[in-house]
Parts: C-alpha cells; sequence; structure tokens
C-alpha cells in the first residue's frame, strides 16, 4: 500500500477539515483538499524539473506546511526525499539534488533547485500511478549522529506503514482517540515525519510549533489539541512557557516523549502542570517503536523505558554475543518486522550495528521478567576512570535533579597528565551557581563520580534527530575551556 492512499481519499471526503496548522508561519493553517493541491503542484514542477521515480533528493525549506507539502509532493511521482537543516549532507550515498526556497551552497552535490513558487499551479492531479505494492523507498532519514558517525536509513512504503500502524497500540490506548497532535518534533525528523504521516492518514489535524510561544500556545487551546509528541527538551521548552503563564490552559490528553531519555524530574513537573498522562517511547531511526508506556507506571524503575512492543524481540547480550540471563545487564539488540537491514550504500563500520540479523544501538540495559526495557546507559558513553566504568546517564539524572536544570551531558576529559576527569554541562532556565551544584551532586553521588567542572549554556546544541548533539556539545566546552 502507498503511504499516500489514505490522505487523498481524506482529502476527497472531508477537503475543507483542517490537515496542518502552522501558528504564525505563511500558511498558518491548511485543509485536506489545499494541502493535496499544493501537492499535485509540486509533483507537477519536480517533473517539469526532469526529476524521475526513484531520484533522491534532500530539502532544506523550513515553513513546516511548504517542507510537508514538498515530501507529500514528491512521494505522489515516486522521487524519495530526506529532510536536513543544512545542505551538508552524507558521502556514503548519491543525492541527486538539494530543493531549497533559499540561495544556498550545497556540499557534495551538483545541483540545486529553487522550489520558491512550487505550490503554486492548476493543483491537476498528475498522470502518473501510484506504487500500491510498496516495496519502493518512500523515505530516507537520517541517523542522529550522536557519535559523529552520521549514516542513513530507506524506509520503504511498507515499512513506514508497518511502524505507523504500530502507534495505535504501543502506547497505550489513548493516542488512537487522538485526532488533533502537537508534533514538535519538526517534520523533517524520523519521529515528525512517522507521525505527520500517521495523522493524516487518519483524517487528523497535525500541529506544529509556530514562530511564538505564546501564539503556539493559544492555538492549541483554541483548537483543543489533544496530543503532544515531542522530545524532553521541547516538553521542557512548553514546561517553562506554561509555568510562567498560569492562565494558559495546556488541553492535552497525552504526551509522548522521543529522542532520549526522560527523566523523572521532569517528566513530574509536565505530569503537575501539563498533562497527566505522559508517555515514553523507545526505539532508533533504525526499528521503531520498539517499546513504550506511560512513565507513572515505571516511577519506581530506574531506567525504564516501557514494555517491549509485538512484534520485536529485544535480547540483552554479553561482549560475546551470548544472551545473558533474566534481570541481568548487557549490550541491547533487537530484530523485527519494522527493523531496516543495514544503512543506505552500507558504509564503512556498519557491521557494528547490524549483526547476524539484530540491529545492535549501543544501549546498556536489560528486561525484567514482566517484559519492561531498561536502559541505563549507552556503551560508547561510558567513562572510564582507571578501571572504574562510569554511567554519565546516572551523573545527567542527578543534575537534572537540580531545580532550574532542564538539561544535562556528563562525559569523561583527560587532564593535562591524562587522568579522566568528569565535565558537565546544563542547560537551565534561570542561572546557576556552580558551587551550589556541585554540593547538590556530592549528596548524592560518590566521589569518583562528581564532575570536577561544570558549565552553563543557554541551549544545549541538538542533531538532525532533535537529540543532544554530544560531540558538539564537547567541543563547545572544550572552547570554553582554552577561553579560561
Amino acid at each position: 500500500m502507498n503511504i499516500l492512499e489514505s490522505f487523498l481519499l481524506h482529502a476527497k471526503h472531508q477537503a475543507t477539515a483542517p490537515a496542518m496548522c502552522a501558528p504564525g508561519w505563511n500558511y498558518n493553517i491548511v485543509g485536506y483538499g489545499r494541502l493535496r493541491l499544493f501537492a499535485n503542484n509540486v509533483a507537477a514542477h519536480a517533473l517539469a524539473a526532469g526529476f524521475k521515480p526513484g531520484d533522491i533528493v534532500a530539502i532544506v525549506v523550513k515553513d513546516p506546511i511548504f517542507h510537508m507539502a514538498l515530501i507529500l509532493g514528491l512521494t505522489r511521482i515516486g522521487v524519495v526525499s530526506l529532510s536536513v537543516h543544512s545542505p551538508s549532507l552524507p558521502t556514503d550515498f548519491h543525492i541527486d539534488a538539494v530543493l531549497s526556497d533559499l540561495a544556498i551552497t550545497a556540499s557534495h552535490i551538483g545541483r540545486l533547485v529553487r522550489v520558491g513558487g512550487w505550490l503554486e499551479g492548476d493543483g491537476n492531479e498528475p498522470d502518473f500511478e501510484l506504487d500500491q505494492q510498496g516495496k519502493s523507498i518512500a523515505r530516507i532519514i537520517l541517523t542522529s549522529g550522536t557519535t559523529g558517525d552520521q549514516k542513513a536509513v530507506a524506509l520503504s512504503h511498507e515499512m513506514v506503514w508497518r511502524r505507523i500502524q504500530t502507534y495505535d497500540f504501543a502506547f497505550g490506548n489513548r493516542f488512537p482517540s487522538c485526532s488533533r497532535i502537537f508534533v514538535d518534533v519538526g517534520v523533517g525528523t524520523n519521529s515528525g515525519y512517522l507521525w505527520a504521516i500517521y495523522i493524516l492518514a487518519r483524517g487528523g489535524m497535525v500541529f506544529v510549533r509556530g514562530a511564538d510561544p505564546a501564539e503556539t500556545m493559544q492555538a492549541l487551546s483554541l483548537y483543543n489539541v489533544q496530543g503532544m509528541v515531542a522530545a524532553p527538551a521541547g516538553m521542557a521548552e512548553f514546561l517553562d512557557y506554561y509555568e510562567r503563564s498560569p492562565a494558559f490552559f495546556c488541553p492535552f490528553e497525552v504526551m509522548l516523549s522521543v529522542g532520549s531519555n526522560l527523566a523523572s524530574a521532569l517528566s513530574n513537573r509536565v505530569r503537575a502542570r501539563m498533562c497527566a498522562h505522559v508517555v515514553h517511547g523507545y526505539g532508533a531511526t533504525e526499528g521503531n517503536p520498539v517499546a513504550g508506556g506511560y512513565v507513572h507506571q515505571f516511577a519506581q524503575i530506574k531506567g525504564a523505558v516501557g514494555f517491549v512492543t509485538p512484534g520485536m524481540t529485544v535480547q540483552a547480550v554479553d561482549d560475546s554475543g551470548n544472551v545473558v540471563r533474566n534481570g541481568q545487564e548487557g549490550h541491547i539488540r533487537f530484530r523485527g518486522d519494522r527493523c531496516v537491514e543495514g544503512y543506505l550504500g552500507n558504509p564503512p563500520g556498519s557491521e557494528k550495528y547490524f549483526r547476524g540479523g539484530w540491529f545492535y544501538p549501543g544501549d546498556i540495559g536489560l528486561i525484567d521478567e514482566d517484559g519492561v526495557l531498561i536502559i541505563s546507559g549507552r556503551s560508547k558513553n561510558i567513562i572510564d576512570r582507571g578501571g572504574d566504568k562510569i554511567n554519565p546517564e546516572a551523573i545527567e539524572a542527578v543534575l537534572l535533579a537540580y531545580p532550574g536544570v532542564v538539561q544535562a551531558v556528563a562525559f569523561g576529559r583527560a587532564n593535562s597528565i591524562g587522568i579522566e576527569e568528569i565535565w558537565a554541562v546544563v542547560q537551565a532556565q534561570r542561572e546557576v551557581d556552580q558551587n551550589a551544584v556541585i554540593a547538590h551532586c556530592r549528596q548524592r553521588l560518590s566521589e569518583y563520580e562528581l564532575p570536577s567542572r561544570i558549565f552553563t549554556v543557554p541551549k544545549m546544541p541538538r542533531n538532525v534527530g532533535d537529540k543532544i548533539d554530544r560531540p558538539k556539545v564537547m567541543a563547545l566546552v572544550e572552547s570554553f575551556a582554552r577561553q579560561g
């Protein structure tokens, strides 16, 4: 089945029903009929520009409705899209063009196509037969690149359908009844794209963040938006807005945290001010969703990310790949019908992640006897202090419990004599006193886990998957350290 068929059917059934709302952006709100016309015009312009089925194009467009129309229009004629924040692209596979409404310089690419007028036209259906078998590639998603080794995952129509159909049961019974959902992670990200397709396939309404927080909050209340999909950083931002604006009513019936770990200190505040039902989702671009569940169910289980979802098999294994006993920590691996078999172009190093039919995300954890997946850390982030292995997530959880801290990163850094020290970076809603933070940590951490330096940043660097970009954070701290 083609992922556009349901959307196109809804455009016939309910042409005037709202499909997307982007408060303060150029188009603000569009109905199903108009979004379909936009997609048809994109398809016509793309065909006139010489694009053909199977071509791969990168989209660099900020306006979310324009961006979504480009995705839909290109998909309509079999052109494969990927979304990027900048034209600095991976070199492991061929990209035919970059589409943008801006004058930019594209790296690793010979063709730049300006798309400023691509939404204009007669809106006629393109003379092009949809791929209804579902085997062709519908979308390319770039991995988050948290370790700097960004790769690409190709999703077929069939794979997209498998993933979004799982949303009806993977995160409890509240999301299936929501027809108006705020997708805060951006339609160009893995989660943002899949949730937008899921909502449009069901005839619902996709909300995205506006340029002004107050305007966005007013729109959420005005349209009684029922659900929110966001990274923890996005949740923290809106929590801050709502806490500082007690007059604003938060309409959400359910909220889903994606992309990274949701700290209990943040989830408790979110549940108290914004929404009582908060769900944590765990997965990867390579396979998703893997686990999920309401955070209040696992509040007493440190590191719990939810129940393993049907269709996925998750194991914890030792360094040799042997399955460890139930309840014992190991390297997490998973497989299932929602997992891809490898990276596009099979770049060097892929065998570290895809082995023997399993995907290894680099997480350390376990599965308990009730089928709850518990993630205790990432193997690549482990800090080695003279043989003592320290999990930075444990330090970060303590930092996040300090009043005002909304994001935290801890990592190891060798000092002038080669001894590994622990440094930390925090993003806070207000200025924090470093000595007070260290005192807070000293009461909750052992001496060898204690950060020796703590830096404050106004905003954490984030990557294309809306996760904290740890290499950029560490590079930023190094610049601070050189400045004294």
